[in-house]
């Protein structure tokens, strides 16, 4: 039977039989348009306050984004003029640099060499400064309260030693761990871990890790 056939049949019932009041409320046609009439009105009635909400999530994901700085340049040309003006305004502040040294106190033909020393500070301050812009996942240490077990050169029993860290990289540091080696005390436990992304992550990788096959390269 086709739908047209079945909506043919259901109105000759319900015309014939004599248990039907209003016929105009009664069919699969009126239910429709009575559920279509109540999705309207529920839809109407929340629609205010779900385009509140999504203007204060848009407000508050924008003011997020200021404090990020401008976006970075997103087309191959944008992205060369924008390196091109970083080493434009590098050059310039060594040029600056060079122009206002001070060579008075040094012998003839020092200048060069004075010249080669600023260069070379103004170098590592730009590459620290680009260094600095990195977001910590890359290998960069987790830093931790210490306190002393065993006294050493500077500190004693007791004492609590912050903002170590490990001279050899490790991926997971974690409280009451133990560490030695250090002149300053020889020996201590972990008290207070402050983790960056790296030893977070690497946490979080070892804590969902389940059973692996023998000779299946290690995911993490």
């Amino acid at each position: 039977m086709t739908l047209d056939e079945a909506r043919q049949k259901e109105q000759e019932w319900f015309a014939a039989s004599k248990y039907v009041g209003d016929g105009n409320r009664l069919g699969a046609g009126a239910l429709t348009e009575a559920l279509t009439e109540l999705l309207s009105s529920q839809i109407h009635a929340a629609l205010p306050d779900i385009m509140q909400e999504i203007t204060t999530k848009l407000e508050s994901a924008e003011r997020e984004l200021l404090t990020l700085g401008e976006a970075p340049p997103d087309t191959l040309s944008t992205c060369r003029a924008n390196a091109g003006g970083i080493v434009r305004t590098w050059a310039e502040s060594l040029r600056k640099v060079a122009r206002q040294a001070d060579y008075s106190e040094l012998g003839a033909g020092d200048e060069r060499r004075r010249l080669v020393l600023y260069e070379r500070q103004m170098r590592k301050v730009f590459g620290d400064d680009v260094r600095a812009t990195r977001p910590g996942s890359d290998g960069k240490d987790d830093r931790f309260d210490v306190k002393v077990t065993v006294a050493g050169t500077k500190y004693k029993v007791g004492d609590i030693v912050k903002g170590r860290f490990w001279t050899t990289p490790k991926s997971i540091t974690k409280v009451e761990e133990p560490m030695s080696g250090n002149p300053e005390f020889k020996k201590g436990k972990i008290i207070k871990l402050a983790r960056y992304f790296r030893g977070d992550l690497a946490e979080r990788i070892e804590a969902s890790r389940g059973r692996e096959l023998a000779g299946f390269m290690n995911f993490g």
